[in-house]
């Protein structure tokens, strides 16, 4: 199974979270992410983000670990929409 935007990643990113994201890029946005894959790779494996203050709270280290897993297979497949 590919990896794609749309099925697997922009799930992980709640309306919270892209709200506290927003001042930089649009976690919605696929060419966003794309453009900042590293340094959303980078945030999540130091725990910046997803930030503090959203109702649904921080991310385990279980679907911290799935994120990235996924994250990397998107990235590995060619950034599928």
């Amino acid at each position: 199974m590919t990896t794609g935007f749309e099925a697997q990643i922009k799930p992980y990113f709640t309306v919270c979270y892209r709200d506290h994201m927003r001042f930089m890029f649009d976690l919605w946005s696929l060419a966003d992410v794309q453009a900042n894959w590293q340094d959303i790779h980078d945030s999540v494996i130091s725990r910046r983000m997803p930030r503090a203050g959203c109702p649904e709270g921080v991310w385990s280290d279980d679907t911290r670990t799935r994120f990235l897993a996924d994250f990397t297979a998107w990235r590995d497949a060619g950034f599928q929409p």
